[in-house]
Parts: structure tokens; sequence; C-alpha cells
């Protein structure tokens, strides 16, 4: 007998498959306890911050001045869904545009990417972005689906099942990619009402989306790394913001933007 494996059949386990890896999400009115990191994911986040230290811009440089000027206003909105545990704002010196976020929680802006904005709101579009990952325990849930996708292969490995360990592999890697795509798209609307909630124009996050794509049309930029495309993203996020009546008070034209 031999195993035929079409797309369509690959598609159905790999949904099954991470079903059983992230287990139930829902169901009663309790909402789901946080997320615990794993004692190597813990150990990681803390090397990070080390290492991060020699790498942050001096507070009084401009672009850390302009990004505490923005996570004042962010603080009380993200710090309250947050167990009320404050958030920390940091920029590293780094000249390519980046961002990135950590449980800890933290989120951290380059240099390259204050100065690639033209104004305040593309700033606090992408703030927001990585703030909204924080308040999912993106990071947190990524590294448990990864170590239950992992501890699924060796098991099979461990059985001589060597075909299904390659195959687990294979849809593990393309679930995963979904995955993290599914979290960028939920990063950016709940980015939004982040920016909506701190008095910040939301369309901050397009505007910048739409230079990085123009400036990076097929770059293998850090910051674009596993998202869905540039174009995939700014279609989402526009109709996201059109047909929800929270975001019509906010003009999408960038001609309405705040300087830095």
């Amino acid at each position: 007998m031999h195993l035929r494996l079409t797309m369509a059949s690959m598609l159905a386990a790999s949904g099954l498959l991470l079903a059983g890896c992230q287990g139930a999400t829902s169901g009663g009115s309790s909402p789901a306890p946080a997320p615990t990191a794993s004692p190597n994911y813990a150990a990681l986040d803390a090397q990070q911050l080390q290492s991060e230290r020699a790498l942050l811009a001096a507070p009084s440089a401009p672009q850390a001045r302009l990004v505490a000027s923005i996570a004042a206003m962010l603080e009380p909105v993200v710090t309250k869904d947050y167990h009320n545990t404050p958030f920390g704002y940091y920029v590293e010196t780094e000249s390519v545009p980046d961002a990135e976020s950590y449980y800890g929680p933290r989120v951290y802006i380059s240099v390259g990417m204050v100065n690639f904005a033209d104004n305040r709101e593309e700033v606090a579009g992408v703030l927001c972005h990585e703030s909204a990952h924080v308040l999912h325990y993106d990071g947190i849930n990524s590294d448990q689906t990864t170590r239950r996708w992992n501890d699924k292969v060796a098991a099979l490995i461990a059985r001589h099942h060597g075909l299904y360990a390659r195959f687990l592999d294979k849809v593990g890697s393309f679930s995963d990619l979904r995955y993290s795509r599914k979290q960028e798209s939920d990063a950016d609307k709940a980015g939004a009402t982040i920016c909506d909630r701190a008095h910040f124009n939301p369309w901050g996050l397009v505007w910048m989306l739409r230079k990085l794509q123009q400036k990076y049309p097929t770059s293998r930029l850090s910051y674009l790394s596993n998202h869905p495309s540039n174009q995939a993203r700014v279609s989402t996020l526009v109709r996201y913001l059109r047909h929800n009546s929270e975001f019509q008070v906010w003009p999408g034209d960038e001609k309405f933007a705040t300087k830095k």
C-alpha cells in the first residue's frame, strides 16, 4: 500500500495536527489563562535583554525622545491589558528599519525605522503593532507550538516511523508559517485599536507598510520576514479600518499626519 499525499490531504492533516498541538482554545465563559513561557524561551528572553542593553540609543537621541513621547501615550492603554505590567519601549542603534517585541513586556524599534518614518503616526503604528504581539503572547504561543511539533516528530522518529516523521515535519513548517502570518494580521488589527485608544491615527501603519513596500519591494528585510506580503497586509488592514465604525473619525490621507 502506497501513501499518496495530495495538497488537500496535507492541508487537512495540518489543520488536524495543529489543532491537536494547540489544544482547545475556546469554550465556556472563563477566559483562557495566560500561556507560560518555557524555561528555554524565558532564558533566551533574558539573554536577549542583556545583549540589547549595549545596543540602545542614548535617551537624549532625537529618535529616543520621539519614541518616549509616543510611549507615554501608549503606556496607559497597553499596561491595563497586560496585568498592569509596565511596558518598556526602546530604541536600538541599528540603521536598518526594524522592530520587535518580547514578552517582558518590551518593544524595540530601530533608529533606522524611526528615521524612515515621515510622521509620528507611522512610528506609533509600528509600536502599536509590536505591542499587540506582546498582548497576544505571540512569542510564547509560537514557542509552545514549535515545541509540540518537535515532540511529535521526535516521538515518531523514536518509533522508526521516518516517513511519517518527515511528513509531519513538513506539515508543521507549513502550518507554523500560516500561524505566524495570522499572528501578523491579528497584530495589525489589534494595533489599530491600540493606536485609536491612545489617540493616534491608526492609518499610520498602513502608510508605513506602503513605504516599506516601495523602498524594499524584493528585500528580505528582517522586519518583513515570515510576514504576509506588504500588499496583502495593507489590503487587509485598509478593509478593516474602513469597515469598522470606531476608525471612521480618522482620515486615511497622509496629508493630515503629524510631522516628527
